[in-house]
């Protein structure tokens, strides 16, 4: 048996019609191909240019509610290997699994990029990553050149 929305088992057994619908969101393509194309235009907005950008999707709960005016993304934010993870690692971008949200632990249903204890850690971990990215470019050019 398919998995139906509550709202479409509600009209199906009331009505015994079905009820079509559009599901959007994680992890379906249509989300991550927005989110794609919108940070494409931003990139270009900032530099003049369209890059090769390298996506990191981290998903982990957040909050610093020391910091006067910023909102508390814990509620907003949190980690989920069926949607976060596997819409990442489908769509080509990198995933991280922050061990602070709702992931229990234990093996995931979908095998993350990486995964951190906190977000700090990850966002560290990306940014480690994209420097040695961006040496290993440096060097390939230079060899070019050479």
């Amino acid at each position: 048996m398919t998995s139906l929305p509550e709202d479409q088992l509600t009209t199906q057994a009331a009505t015994g019609l079905e009820l079509p619908y559009k599901q959007f969101g994680k992890p379906y393509k249509l989300t991550y191909e927005f989110a794609d194309a919108m940070l494409r235009r931003r990139t270009e907005e900032l530099r003049g240019e369209d890059e090769e950008l390298n996506v990191y999707m981290i998903g982990g709960k957040y909050s610093n509610p020391g910091a006067g005016n910023t909102p508390d993304f814990g509620a907003d934010m949190t980690d989920n290997p069926l949607s976060d993870i596997w819409g990442a690692n489908a769509y080509g971008w990198d995933s991280i699994l922050v061990r602070t949200g709702v992931y229990p632990g234990g093996e995931p249903s979908h095998a993350p990029t990486m995964i951190a204890d906190d977000v700090e850690l990850a966002v560290e971990w990306a940014l480690k990553r994209e420097a040695e990215r961006e040496r290993e470019r440096v060097r390939g050019v230079e060899a070019v050149g050479a």
